[in-house]
């Protein structure tokens, strides 16, 4: 199975001038192959263990279901979920639609963390509060926080990486402060409305600096994930739909 998974990729990047040859960031193929993470792909290719949907216009739905028939995931293995990624890249949207299709109770870490005028909850007492939400059974929480990712990353059984471009996420993260305007977003705690002052300033810079400054140390820490773990990286809006009708084949016969 692994020199099947060497074939595939290596006719994938044949004569063509590889992302990460040009992109520090980006994950080298044939690192994954060396590494554990890409060994136990290798043996588990039907199980989705590790996917990274962004290698060239997906090769997740390639190795597993061919063009125009996504392959179903399976949603037993869906039962705690962590979704990571830049502000603006769509984690709280894509945690609910996956709340719907799952069944699993959605926790926005921002309705938690902060309170009515933008208060942030203490240290201890965040650490507490997220320690009680991932002792549920069933869950998915989008929200990065990393003084407390080891936490989220330890309890998940997948995490799943909203890796947009940073302009996409700018877009977004503009649009819906301009439309929640003065009041709170649904993912977001009462009392604490859209705003534009020097704090929102930094959080655009935070997007826009998150691919060199955030980035790398997350994959580096994704790329420790165990091997009963799976991780799936999304790097375009046509990725992340790919993805959700994964989903909805794994799920629709045991509905049936």
């Amino acid at each position: 199975m692994a020199g099947e998974v060497q074939a595939v990729l290596a006719a994938r990047w044949d004569g063509a001038a590889p992302k990460w040859a040009a992109d520090p960031n980006h994950i080298n193929p044939q690192q994954y192959i060396a590494g554990p993470t890409f060994r136990s792909l290798s043996g588990e290719i039907r199980g989705l263990r590790v996917l990274d949907a962004g290698c060239g216009g997906g090769w997740l739905t390639r190795l597993n279901g061919g063009a125009g028939m996504p392959a179903a995931i399976d949603p037993t293995r869906l039962r705690r979920i962590l979704l990571l990624g830049s502000g603006g890249s769509g984690k709280s949207t894509l945690a609910r639609r996956l709340g719907i299709l799952l069944h699993l109770e959605v926790v926005h870490l921002d309705a938690l963390f902060w309170h009515p005028g933008w208060v942030a909850t203490p240290r201890e007492e965040w650490v507490r509060v997220e320690q009680g939400v991932l002792a549920r059974d069933r869950w998915i929480v989008d929200g990065n926080y990393g003084g407390t990712l080891d936490l989220r990353l330890a309890a998940a059984d997948a995490v799943i990486l909203l890796d947009l471009s940073r302009w996409t996420c700018i877009q977004r993260a503009v649009l819906r402060t301009l439309r929640s305007w003065w009041r709170p977003r649904a993912d977001m705690a009462p009392g604490c409305p859209e705003r534009l002052d020097v704090e929102y300033l930094k959080f655009l810079w935070w997007i826009w600096t998150y691919p060199t400054r955030r980035r790398p140390r997350l994959l580096q820490r994704l790329a420790e994930l165990s091997h009963d773990q799976q991780m799936f990286r999304l790097r375009s809006d046509r990725e992340v739909e790919a993805f959700v009708r994964q989903v909805e084949v794994g799920v629709r016969p045991r509905e049936g």
